[in-house]
Protein backbone atom coordinates (compact mmCIF):
# COMPACT_ATOMS: atom_id res chain seq x y z
CA UNK A 1 0.00 0.00 0.00
CA UNK A 2 1.58 3.56 -0.64
CA UNK A 3 0.71 5.76 1.52
CA UNK A 4 0.59 9.84 0.43
CA UNK A 5 1.82 11.79 3.28
CA UNK A 6 0.98 14.96 1.73
CA UNK A 7 -2.52 14.45 1.41
CA UNK A 8 -2.78 13.24 5.02
CA UNK A 9 -0.82 15.70 6.63
CA UNK A 10 -3.05 18.28 4.66
CA UNK A 11 -6.40 16.86 6.03
CA UNK A 12 -4.85 16.91 9.76
CA UNK A 13 -4.77 20.88 9.78
CA UNK A 14 -9.01 20.32 9.70
CA UNK A 15 -9.97 17.24 10.51
CA UNK A 16 -11.01 17.07 14.20
CA UNK A 17 -12.20 14.47 16.89
CA UNK A 18 -16.03 15.56 15.12
CA UNK A 19 -15.04 13.89 12.04
CA UNK A 20 -14.15 10.86 14.00
CA UNK A 21 -16.23 10.47 16.43
CA UNK A 22 -19.53 9.15 14.66
CA UNK A 23 -17.45 6.21 13.82
CA UNK A 24 -17.90 4.66 17.17
CA UNK A 25 -21.58 5.43 18.08
CA UNK A 26 -22.45 2.06 16.06
CA UNK A 27 -20.57 -0.05 18.77
CA UNK A 28 -22.97 0.15 21.52
CA UNK A 29 -24.74 -2.81 22.83
CA UNK A 30 -28.29 -2.62 22.76
CA UNK A 31 -30.69 -1.96 25.97
CA UNK A 32 -32.30 -5.39 25.11
CA UNK A 33 -28.58 -7.15 25.10
CA UNK A 34 -27.38 -5.49 28.04
CA UNK A 35 -31.06 -6.44 29.93
CA UNK A 36 -30.59 -10.28 28.58
CA UNK A 37 -27.35 -10.22 30.30
CA UNK A 38 -28.67 -9.28 33.37
CA UNK A 39 -31.36 -11.86 33.48
CA UNK A 40 -28.92 -14.26 32.59
CA UNK A 41 -27.18 -13.97 34.94
CA UNK A 42 -29.49 -13.05 37.92
CA UNK A 43 -28.10 -9.59 38.68
CA UNK A 44 -30.09 -6.59 39.17
CA UNK A 45 -28.84 -2.82 39.90
CA UNK A 46 -28.11 -2.69 43.66
CA UNK A 47 -28.84 0.57 44.81
CA UNK A 48 -28.53 2.43 47.74
CA UNK A 49 -25.72 0.32 49.18
CA UNK A 50 -23.41 3.32 50.08
CA UNK A 51 -23.59 7.17 50.23
CA UNK A 52 -20.11 8.86 48.33
CA UNK A 53 -19.35 11.91 48.66
CA UNK A 54 -19.27 13.61 45.41
CA UNK A 55 -17.94 16.44 43.19
CA UNK A 56 -19.74 18.75 40.80
CA UNK A 57 -18.22 16.87 37.69
CA UNK A 58 -22.13 14.80 38.17
CA UNK A 59 -23.47 17.75 36.68
CA UNK A 60 -23.45 16.94 32.05
CA UNK A 61 -19.92 17.19 31.29
CA UNK A 62 -18.28 16.93 28.48
CA UNK A 63 -14.08 16.22 28.29
CA UNK A 64 -12.12 16.16 25.20
CA UNK A 65 -8.63 15.16 25.06
CA UNK A 66 -5.38 14.95 22.98
CA UNK A 67 -3.08 12.48 22.85
CA UNK A 68 0.57 12.21 21.47
CA UNK A 69 3.65 9.85 21.84
CA UNK A 70 6.73 12.25 21.89
CA UNK A 71 6.43 15.28 19.53
CA UNK A 72 3.59 13.30 17.61
CA UNK A 73 -0.05 14.06 17.73
CA UNK A 74 -1.95 10.65 17.66
CA UNK A 75 -5.40 11.68 18.04
CA UNK A 76 -8.36 12.24 20.51
CA UNK A 77 -10.48 11.12 23.45
CA UNK A 78 -13.82 12.36 24.30
CA UNK A 79 -15.81 11.40 27.62
CA UNK A 80 -19.06 12.45 28.29
CA UNK A 81 -20.94 12.12 31.65
CA UNK A 82 -24.49 12.41 31.90
CA UNK A 83 -26.62 12.31 34.68
CA UNK A 84 -30.04 10.32 34.69
CA UNK A 85 -31.47 11.22 37.88
CA UNK A 86 -34.68 9.47 37.14
CA UNK A 87 -33.33 6.58 38.45
CA UNK A 88 -29.84 7.51 40.58
CA UNK A 89 -27.46 6.16 37.46
CA UNK A 90 -24.40 7.73 35.89
CA UNK A 91 -23.88 7.30 32.52
CA UNK A 92 -20.36 7.30 31.15
CA UNK A 93 -18.74 7.12 27.89
CA UNK A 94 -15.65 7.53 26.35
CA UNK A 95 -14.23 7.06 22.86
CA UNK A 96 -10.45 6.96 21.53
CA UNK A 97 -9.96 8.05 17.97
CA UNK A 98 -6.69 8.20 15.94
CA UNK A 99 -6.11 11.24 13.43
CA UNK A 100 -5.89 10.69 9.73
CA UNK A 101 -1.88 9.99 9.75
CA UNK A 102 -1.82 7.28 12.28
CA UNK A 103 -5.03 6.19 11.27
CA UNK A 104 -3.15 5.81 7.27
CA UNK A 105 -1.17 3.14 9.53
CA UNK A 106 -2.97 1.93 12.40
CA UNK A 107 -6.60 3.20 12.95
CA UNK A 108 -8.18 3.10 16.23
CA UNK A 109 -11.72 3.76 16.85
CA UNK A 110 -12.87 2.38 20.62
CA UNK A 111 -15.67 2.50 22.18
CA UNK A 112 -16.51 2.55 25.94
CA UNK A 113 -19.59 3.05 28.19
CA UNK A 114 -20.60 2.18 31.83
CA UNK A 115 -23.69 2.22 34.38
CA UNK A 116 -23.12 3.52 37.93
CA UNK A 117 -25.09 4.30 40.88
CA UNK A 118 -25.06 8.03 41.30
CA UNK A 119 -25.20 8.10 45.11
CA UNK A 120 -22.43 5.36 45.54
CA UNK A 121 -20.18 5.87 43.08
CA UNK A 122 -20.17 2.21 42.06
CA UNK A 123 -19.98 0.11 38.68
CA UNK A 124 -23.07 -1.65 37.62
CA UNK A 125 -22.10 -2.32 33.70
CA UNK A 126 -19.02 -2.17 32.01
CA UNK A 127 -18.84 -2.49 27.83
CA UNK A 128 -15.86 -1.79 25.77
CA UNK A 129 -15.89 -2.23 22.38
CA UNK A 130 -11.99 -2.33 20.22
CA UNK A 131 -11.15 -1.56 16.87
CA UNK A 132 -7.73 -1.49 16.47
CA UNK A 133 -5.83 -1.81 13.04
CA UNK A 134 -7.24 -5.45 12.01
CA UNK A 135 -8.10 -6.37 15.59
CA UNK A 136 -11.64 -6.53 16.99
CA UNK A 137 -13.24 -6.76 20.02
CA UNK A 138 -16.60 -6.55 22.28
CA UNK A 139 -16.23 -6.94 25.75
CA UNK A 140 -18.85 -6.64 28.74
CA UNK A 141 -18.27 -6.75 32.75
CA UNK A 142 -20.84 -7.23 34.71
CA UNK A 143 -20.72 -5.98 38.52
CA UNK A 144 -23.00 -7.90 41.66
CA UNK A 145 -21.84 -5.28 44.15
CA UNK A 146 -24.03 -7.21 46.60
CA UNK A 147 -21.96 -10.55 46.08
CA UNK A 148 -18.96 -8.94 45.46
CA UNK A 149 -18.72 -10.63 42.23
CA UNK A 150 -18.04 -9.57 38.36
CA UNK A 151 -19.41 -11.99 35.66
CA UNK A 152 -17.65 -10.95 32.46
CA UNK A 153 -17.28 -12.10 28.86
CA UNK A 154 -14.34 -14.79 29.07
CA UNK A 155 -15.56 -18.03 29.41
CA UNK A 156 -12.77 -19.00 31.17
CA UNK A 157 -13.12 -16.10 33.87
CA UNK A 158 -17.16 -15.75 33.37
CA UNK A 159 -17.43 -15.55 37.51
CA UNK A 160 -14.46 -13.59 39.84
CA UNK A 161 -14.24 -12.73 43.45
CA UNK A 162 -13.79 -8.89 43.75
CA UNK A 163 -13.19 -6.58 47.20
CA UNK A 164 -16.34 -4.81 47.66
CA UNK A 165 -17.58 -1.95 45.58
CA UNK A 166 -14.34 -2.23 42.79
CA UNK A 167 -14.54 -0.19 40.23
CA UNK A 168 -14.45 -0.46 36.13
CA UNK A 169 -11.91 1.46 34.62
CA UNK A 170 -13.87 4.43 33.76
CA UNK A 171 -15.78 4.93 37.15
CA UNK A 172 -11.90 4.65 38.69
CA UNK A 173 -11.32 8.61 37.26
CA UNK A 174 -14.56 9.90 39.03
CA UNK A 175 -13.54 7.98 42.33
CA UNK A 176 -10.47 9.54 42.20
CA UNK A 177 -12.48 13.20 41.89
CA UNK A 178 -14.83 12.38 44.05
CA UNK A 179 -11.74 12.38 47.00
CA UNK A 180 -9.89 15.07 49.00
CA UNK A 181 -7.03 15.88 47.20
CA UNK A 182 -4.36 17.66 48.71
CA UNK A 183 -0.22 17.13 48.93
CA UNK A 184 0.56 14.38 51.02
CA UNK A 185 -2.60 12.66 50.86
CA UNK A 186 -2.43 8.82 50.07
CA UNK A 187 -5.65 6.81 48.89
CA UNK A 188 -6.10 3.19 47.03
CA UNK A 189 -8.78 2.20 44.72
CA UNK A 190 -9.65 -1.62 43.57
CA UNK A 191 -10.33 -1.51 39.85
CA UNK A 192 -11.66 -4.29 38.10
CA UNK A 193 -9.50 -4.86 34.57
CA UNK A 194 -10.93 -7.29 31.87
CA UNK A 195 -10.26 -10.86 34.37
CA UNK A 196 -8.41 -9.40 37.54
CA UNK A 197 -8.99 -6.84 40.08
CA UNK A 198 -6.00 -4.29 40.81
CA UNK A 199 -5.81 -2.66 43.63
CA UNK A 200 -3.83 1.20 42.58
CA UNK A 201 -2.46 3.48 45.05
CA UNK A 202 -2.47 7.35 44.79
CA UNK A 203 -0.04 9.64 45.74
CA UNK A 204 -1.21 13.61 46.13
CA UNK A 205 2.20 15.07 45.48
CA UNK A 206 1.91 18.77 44.70
CA UNK A 207 0.53 21.78 43.04
CA UNK A 208 1.56 22.92 39.51
CA UNK A 209 0.14 25.18 37.19
CA UNK A 210 -0.85 23.36 33.97
CA UNK A 211 -1.78 25.53 30.60
CA UNK A 212 -3.12 23.31 27.35
CA UNK A 213 -5.42 24.76 24.69
CA UNK A 214 -8.58 24.88 26.79
CA UNK A 215 -6.98 27.06 28.93
CA UNK A 216 -4.76 27.76 32.19
CA UNK A 217 -5.41 25.98 35.47
CA UNK A 218 -4.07 25.47 39.17
CA UNK A 219 -3.75 21.83 39.38
CA UNK A 220 -3.10 18.54 41.89
CA UNK A 221 -0.16 16.53 40.56
CA UNK A 222 -1.27 12.91 41.28
CA UNK A 223 0.74 9.20 41.02
CA UNK A 224 -0.83 6.45 40.44
CA UNK A 225 1.19 3.03 41.24
CA UNK A 226 -0.27 0.34 38.64
CA UNK A 227 1.01 -2.98 40.39
CA UNK A 228 0.37 -6.42 38.52
CA UNK A 229 3.15 -8.57 36.86
CA UNK A 230 2.29 -8.16 32.92
CA UNK A 231 0.12 -5.29 32.99
CA UNK A 232 1.34 -2.38 30.41
CA UNK A 233 2.28 0.02 33.13
CA UNK A 234 5.07 -1.72 35.44
CA UNK A 235 6.66 -0.32 39.32
CA UNK A 236 9.66 1.45 36.05
CA UNK A 237 7.02 3.36 34.66
CA UNK A 238 6.44 6.90 35.68
CA UNK A 239 2.72 8.32 35.36
CA UNK A 240 1.63 12.02 36.52
CA UNK A 241 -2.15 13.30 36.49
CA UNK A 242 -3.01 17.02 36.71
CA UNK A 243 -6.38 17.57 38.06
CA UNK A 244 -7.74 20.84 38.46
CA UNK A 245 -7.38 22.38 42.40
CA UNK A 246 -10.89 23.16 43.00
CA UNK A 247 -14.05 21.80 43.70
CA UNK A 248 -14.81 20.07 39.89
CA UNK A 249 -11.40 18.23 39.87
CA UNK A 250 -11.43 18.09 36.41
CA UNK A 251 -8.72 15.94 34.72
CA UNK A 252 -6.17 18.10 33.11
CA UNK A 253 -3.12 16.60 31.30
CA UNK A 254 -1.31 12.88 31.81
CA UNK A 255 2.17 12.50 31.29
CA UNK A 256 3.50 9.34 31.40
CA UNK A 257 7.15 8.00 30.90
CA UNK A 258 7.67 4.10 29.86
CA UNK A 259 10.27 2.19 27.89
CA UNK A 260 9.61 3.34 24.74
CA UNK A 261 8.74 6.91 25.16
CA UNK A 262 6.96 9.58 26.71
CA UNK A 263 3.19 9.58 26.36
CA UNK A 264 1.17 13.07 26.50
CA UNK A 265 -2.51 13.29 27.04
CA UNK A 266 -4.11 16.79 27.55
CA UNK A 267 -7.54 18.74 28.18
CA UNK A 268 -8.44 20.59 24.44
CA UNK A 269 -12.04 21.21 25.02
CA UNK A 270 -14.42 20.88 27.53
CA UNK A 271 -18.56 21.94 28.70
CA UNK A 272 -20.10 22.23 31.65
CA UNK A 273 -23.44 23.75 32.46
Amino acid sequence: MIVNLTSIFAANVDYKWRDAEPETDILAYTHEYRDSLYNGFGVTFQQGMRTFTTGKFLDNEVLVFEGSWGFMSAGWAKLVLDRDTTNSRLLISAKAMTNPFVSAFYKVRDYMYCIADLEGMYPFFFEEHLREGRYADDRWILFDNQNQLVYTHKKNKRKVEVPPFSHSVMTLLYAIRARELKPGNRFTINAFVQKKNYPIRFTCRCKDRVTTDAGEFDCIMIEPQLVGKGRVFTKKDKIRMYFTDDEYHMPVQVKIKIAVGSIYIKLIHYERP
